[in-house]
This record gives structure tokens, C-alpha cells and sequence, in this order.
């Protein structure tokens, strides 16, 4: 399996090996992590997607991860992802909650309390 990392402006796409996540996930340091497991196939992943953009745009000191639950089973089987999408959340490289569906008020308010 080929791993890769992209860094882009607003968000860090990871899709590849556990060892890559773990590398996200400490490269953070106390910044708060939501990674989110989704699929292409996936239409209320597709349905969140300009959603969760436009908190990347509004809180830039959170680190988005995106995991293609396709292209990287190892991270998805090791954070025991069964529905998609799910938002995990870390602190401190420690899952503190995990989001599953798409409620965007969920997810702002998680964003706010934890970072």
C-alpha cells in the first residue's frame, strides 16, 4: 500500500498507514485533531464536506484530517470506524470524542469546547 501525506492551506489530507496518522496526529502538539473518516461513495459525506470547509477556513488552529476509509483500512480498523462519516477527536494525540452522522452543530460546538 502506497502512503501519502498533502499538506494543504486549510487542512492535512492523510490516507495511507497507521504510522502516517500517528505522525499527524503528534505533529499537531496541543493543537486539537479532528479526523475525519469518510468514503467517495459516501453521499452524506459528500453532503458535510463544504461544511466542514468552511470551519477549516473559520478555526485554522484545528488540525483537519481527512482518512479515506478505502485507502486506509489500517487507521480506519484501528480507530474502530463502522459508519461513515465519523469525526474523531483528539487532544494531546488522545481520542477525547468521536462524532458519528453528519449534525454540523455537533461538530461546531465539539470544535469550540475542545480547542
Amino acid at each position: 500500500m502506497k502512503w501519502f501525506v498533502v499538506v494543504l492551506f486549510l487542512a492535512t489530507v492523510v490516507s495511507g498507514t497507521k504510522e502516517e496518522f500517528v505522525t499527524a496526529l503528534s505533529g499537531a502538539g496541543d493543537k486539537l485533531v479532528i479526523a475525519e473518516f469518510a468514503a467517495d461513495w459516501c453521499g452524506p459525506c459528500q453532503g458535510i464536506e463544504p461544511k466542514i470547509k468552511v470551519m477549516e477556513e473559520e478555526f485554522q488552529q484545528v488540525v483537519f484530517l481527512e482518512i479515506d476509509v478505502d485507502k486506509d483500512s489500517e487507521t480506519t480498523e484501528a480507530a474502530h470506524i463502522n459508519r461513515v462519516p465519523t469525526f474523531k477527536f483528539y487532544k494531546h494525540m488522545e481520542e477525547v470524542l468521536t462524532i458519528v452522522g453528519t449534525d454540523e452543530s455537533s461538530i461546531r460546538n465539539a470544535v469550540m469546547k475542545w480547542m
